[in-house]
């Protein structure tokens, strides 16, 4: 592979979507899926390499799993040069659908399930899906993770829903360089940053 602007340019892949995740989508309908990841087939783009224009056998490297993985495109810059880390894409602040499910969320809350029900549907609606007949908190929390997927939404839901440990514990999940995944428990004390006791250090 040689370094693309259609692949990522130069792309680091620190923070990617899990199993569970890509086990949310609907992959041949949902158009979100093919929106807001890159192909999750890769193509040899090296034009010197016998294997040019044949699907990349990714297996073969060790550390396929962090550098092959599928991937986020939210975020892809098509103005960052090649081979550099800096990029100034403009990040999307607020989204109607970001507004539509919070709006469900409250909705539901206040026992509005019929208004849950049509500002959920909405969302599924333009992203080409079925709406649910009902409304319920678990497939509330799956729609909010396909549609808010890494925009940093997810950490405050859940704490604002009091399951935050519960979920963190049930799907977080850590890969190394050869696939190994390592769960790291989550406990009750880590749900608040600490405030220091120390008076003399200035915040």
């Amino acid at each position: 592979m040689i370094r693309s602007v259609e692949y990522g340019g130069e792309s680091l892949g620190w923070s990617f979507p899990n199993d569970y995740l890509r086990s949310l989508y609907d992959e041949e309908n949902d158009l979100r899926f093919r929106t807001y990841y890159y192909p999750l087939q890769l193509i040899v783009n090296n034009p010197s390499s016998p294997n040019f224009g044949k699907p990349l056998a990714a297996d073969r490297y060790d550390d396929a799993y962090r550098r092959y993985h599928w991937s986020l495109k939210k975020y892809h810059d098509d103005e960052k040069r090649i081979g550099t880390l800096n990029s100034y894409k403009d990040h999307i602040f607020y989204r109607y659908a970001e507004t539509l499910l919070l709006g469900a969320e409250a909705a539901w809350r206040v026992g509005d399930l019929d208004k849950a029900l049509e500002y959920i549907n909405s969302v599924r609606t333009r992203a080409g899906l079925n709406g649910f007949a009902s409304f319920d908190l678990e497939s509330y929390l799956e729609e909010s993770a396909r549609e808010l997927a890494f925009e940093n939404e997810r950490w405050f839901l859940l704490k604002r829903l009091g399951i935050l440990v519960d979920r963190v514990n049930k799907y977080y999940e850590m890969g190394s360089n050869s696939g190994n995944k390592a769960i790291y428990p989550m406990a009750e004390h880590m749900v608040n940053m600490p405030i220091s006791q120390n008076h003399s250090r200035q915040c």
